[in-house]
């Protein structure tokens, strides 16, 4: 599953930075991959960087950086993918090194839970009638499984977000873009403690 992690450095103005991450269902990032991402300001004013997150852990910030200060370590891929984890970077600039603390300051799903496939070529809904009754959006406070599509069990990252309707006594929640391999809109019974509600 793909997710789009923002890091925030602990501190008073702690600048940002966000990596494209690839996660296993242990919410650990997969270390024979390499991830991609961004540090830097984004207002199209102050200094931008594109990096690469290296299987070994190393924050490479690209060919147009001598090698004295190209290469930063990091504990990132040692971590679970959940806000409110403390990641580490350890900042290589020349001979001083600088250790900085980040913030797992939010997650979010790039990826289907399943397969990447369109919402539209969804055929069957566990509720027939979900996409009539009145909706609002949530997002997975607390992780749960969603079992029984395509024999698999899914469990959706705290973060991912998605629709909620009420239907009889049940909390019905469908997560976005979430399509099982046979065309099935994947919507699950929910305990409402395990969800919190998107505020406008």
């Amino acid at each position: 599953m793909m997710v789009r992690v923002c890091l925030r450095q602990v501190g008073p103005d702690g600048e940002r930075c966000r990596f494209d991450l690839t996660v296993g269902r242990d919410l650990l990032p997969l270390e024979d991959k390499a991830h991609f991402g961004f540090w830097g300001a984004m207002n199209g004013i102050g200094d931008a960087y594109g990096v690469l997150l290296t299987p070994e852990g190393l924050i490479d910030l690209g060919s147009g950086w001598d090698s004295f200060n190209r290469f930063h370590k990091t504990n990132l891929l040692q971590r679970k993918i959940l806000p409110g984890e403390y990641i580490t970077v350890w900042w290589q600039w020349g001979t001083e090194r600088e250790e900085h603390t980040y913030i797992i300051e939010a997650v979010l799903q790039l990826s289907a839970v399943t397969e990447l496939i369109s919402l539209a070529a969804a055929s069957n809904f566990l509720v027939p009638s979900l996409a009539k009754l009145p909706r609002f959006r949530a997002r997975v406070k607390r992780s749960f499984d969603i079992a029984g599509y395509d024999d698999v069990v899914y469990r959706p990252p705290v973060g991912v977000e998605g629709d909620v309707a009420i239907f009889q006594d049940d909390y019905i929640f469908a997560p976005d873009n979430a399509v099982s391999m046979k065309g099935e809109l994947i919507t699950v019974v929910v305990d409402p403690e395990d969800l919190e509600l998107i505020r406008d």
